[in-house]
């Protein structure tokens, strides 16, 4: 094994990177985060678990490695080797790349040089000598089952590599090794979060300042980027956006163009704000004069899914009865209908995910299982017409919520209501 650093080490003590104000989870957070991890590995009797490289959802596919070593954020390429027992190892690119936080956490500090199955197969080979044996059974973090990614997020060559290297080992699927652990957060995690809503509002009061008449969106999506990134928020994050008259609004953009808003129109958004990795989300549609009155009509009935989902968001109840209770929401109505989509807030890529009033992605086991303490949402029941499958006929207002121990609490303070401009 390479020499092992002192906790707090960094590569250049000279820059005085220690004295920047960067966030970083404590020492007793990583404690509570390896032994719940490692719990999980025996449970399922893996010797060691490692997580590969892969940016991609907005860093979301990402999150384990993050979770357990705090290298990440900006689309930085990461990895690790996290062993049963002893020290985990972490990876970045060079030495620019681990950050300032991975120091605090880990004494392994690798570079890969871009051959990431090469770097993590050593450390394998160390583990492996160090035990005495090389049939290790090897789980691999988004080999299979990721969130928004059932079929896996892992490099076929990073994988193969491992295989050539250790080619007595057994290699499993890890994904649901830091899953379960991730759903439930400590108060360290939820004040992350809590962070990541004030950033989100600050975009909310960017937007709300900036759209008018004659002002390009690109401008205004401009100004909500500059305002996280201005309160500590980092890239890239998720911002999605759709735009247009009432009744004739765009499909959901990536990015907001170059068109001028003008009087009538609406603007329809999904807003995370990343804070150390965690990103809250909030859905707050605005309308450039007043909303139609079909959009008043309509937010009285999402409103209603809103709190009947909040009055059923609590332990000892299912996922089942969340879903149930926003879709019953607009039963009295002979217009609209209501559906649910909810899913676990975090690192990004946290369980479990409901969309459309169902278990989505690589979401698991789910239905039967209960709401847990110390959980965190964003719950987003949305109304539409009856018989419209189209998002833009939809309206959504959306908060992150915690689940206490009784019930759900609203993680925002803005009010709940529609932003007219004008």
């Amino acid at each position: 094994m390479a020499q092992l650093r002192e906790l707090g080490q960094q590569e250049y003590p000279q820059s005085q990177d220690l004295s920047y104000p960067y966030p970083r989870f404590s020492l007793a957070e990583r404690d509570r985060r390896w032994a719940a991890v490692r719990e999980e590995m025996a449970k399922a009797g893996v010797d060691v678990l490692v997580g590969s490289n892969n940016t991609g959802h907005w860093d979301h596919w990402q999150s384990d490695i993050r979770y357990l070593t705090q290298i990440g954020g900006h689309s930085v390429d990461a990895a690790m080797v996290f062993p049963i027992d002893g020290e985990p190892t972490g990876f970045a690119i060079n030495d620019l790349y681990w950050g300032i936080a991975a120091p605090f956490w880990l004494r392994d500090l690798r570079p890969t040089n871009w051959r990431w199955g090469e770097a993590i197969g050593k450390r394998l080979l160390e583990l492996a000598a160090d035990l005495g044996r090389d049939d290790l059974t090897i789980a691999v973090t988004g080999l299979a089952g990721v969130l928004r990614a059932p079929e896996g997020v892992v490099s076929w060559g990073t994988l193969e590599k491992i295989k050539e290297l250790m080619p007595r080992a057994w290699i499993v699927n890890g994904t649901d090794i830091c899953r379960y652990p991730r759903y439930v957060k400590s108060q360290e995690e939820i004040d992350v979060l809590q962070k990541s809503v004030g950033i989100i509002e600050k975009a909310v009061d960017a937007m709300a300042a900036t759209a008018r008449p004659g002002v390009r969106e690109s401008v205004v999506y401009a100004n909500m980027i500059g305002a996280m990134i201005a309160d500590g928020g980092e890239i890239p994050t998720m911002l999605s956006w759709l735009s247009g008259p009432w009744g004739h609004i765009s499909r959901r953009l990536t990015i907001a163009t170059q068109r001028v808003l003008v009087e009538g129109d609406a603007i329809l958004d999904e807003i995370e704000a990343r804070y150390v990795g965690y990103c809250a989300q909030q859905d707050q549609p605005l309308f450039i004069g007043p909303a139609p009155r079909e959009a008043h009509d309509m937010f009285k009935w999402q409103m209603d899914a809103v709190d009947a989902g909040m009055e059923v968001l609590a332990p000892g109840h299912t996922f089942q009865e969340v879903i149930d209770a926003a879709r019953n929401a607009a039963k009295g109505s002979d217009r609209y209908v209501t559906g649910l989509t909810m899913h676990g807030r975090g690192l990004g890529d946290d369980w479990p995910l409901i969309v459309a009033g169902g278990a989505a992605g690589g979401t698991g086991t789910l239905l039967d299982r209960m709401v847990g303490e110390n959980t965190v949402f964003v719950l987003k029941p949305s109304v539409r017409p009856k018989n419209s499958t189209y998002r833009g006929d939809s309206l959504t207002w959306a908060d992150t919520v915690r689940v206490t121990a009784t019930g759900a609490v609203r993680m925002g303070k803005r009010p709940r209501a529609l932003v007219e401009i004008g």
